[in-house]
């Protein structure tokens, strides 16, 4: 399908792109836009999806507790439905709801889980190799050195970037 050149916007990058997701806003390095003739600029589909992913990664490669809203997030990130969460922890989706609309953290330990989980549905295909080895470990490290060994695998290996919160 040829599509009009003047429905398709021209790429523009934009740096230190404040970017609002899980109930934050993550300043992205570097952002591929579209700008169209009426001015408006757009981001694609894959540009959101390489940053949710990064996203998810920060929120992942930390060992604190998880919020509802990071929930939410990972969910959406991963189309993971509530349901498919809540048959894999053993739990109802009620539970799984509830996880998501309080404004309590979820507990450290089940966080953790989670997080692992979540870490793995994104990337585990994309650096399988060293995600074993660390996995192989990660049971004489504590949880810190654990998530930031997670996180840094993404990024060393390519697969994502870093992102961080904006001030």
């Amino acid at each position: 399908m040829n599509i009009p050149r003047e429905l398709i916007g021209e790429p523009v990058v934009q740096t230190d792109y404040h970017y609002h997701a899980a109930g934050r806003i993550w300043k992205i390095p570097e952002v591929k836009l579209e700008k169209y003739p009426d001015g408006h600029l757009s981001i694609g589909l894959d540009e959101i999806t390489r940053i949710n992913e990064a996203i998810l990664n920060e929120i992942c490669g930390k060992s604190n507790p998880m919020t509802g809203v990071e929930l939410e997030f990972l969910c959406d990130a991963t189309d993971t439905r509530y349901i498919d969460v809540a048959k894999k922890f053993q739990v109802s989706k009620g539970t799984v709801s509830h996880w998501v609309s309080s404004t309590s953290p979820i507990s450290f330990e089940r966080s953790l889980i989670l997080k692992r989980w979540f870490w793995a549905k994104m990337f585990s295909d994309r650096v399988s190799n060293l995600v074993w080895d660390i996995q192989k470990v990660a049971r004489f490290v504590d949880d810190d050195i654990f998530f930031s060994a997670l996180k840094s695998v993404a990024i060393d290996t390519g697969v994502t970037f870093e992102v961080k919160q904006a001030s």
